[in-house]
């Protein structure tokens, strides 16, 4: 989830009318992309944006790790919210922004 779309998110919603605090689940929000995304793909995505290969390493999962996720954001979707940024423009940005901080720009 690109940084700019979840401040996006925050944004609209400290504009929108909530619902009553009735119930805590409508005042609720999950905000990301509602694709499952494994670590090996986000490797995969700042590989191919740093233009780069390096080998990955694969360990067995640590007790209590969470193994899948994905959230379902059709309350902020209701409220007029998506994501901007697919999952490889914001790695690229994101990559960006690190490479030319580390220049000094």
């Amino acid at each position: 989830m690109f940084v700019g779309d979840v401040v996006a998110a925050n944004m609209l919603l400290s504009e929108a009318e909530l619902p009553d605090a009735g119930d805590l689940d409508q005042r609720a929000f999950n905000v990301g992309t509602e694709i499952e995304t494994s670590v090996r793909q986000l490797a995969e995505s700042l590989m191919s944006v740093a233009n780069m290969s390096v080998e990955v390493q694969y360990a067995t999962a640590r007790a209590g790790e969470l193994r899948h996720s994905c959230l379902d954001t059709s309350q902020l979707r209701g409220c007029g919210w998506q994501p901007g940024l697919s999952l490889n423009e914001g790695m690229a940005v994101t990559y960006e922004y690190i490479v030319n901080k580390e220049k000094g720009w």
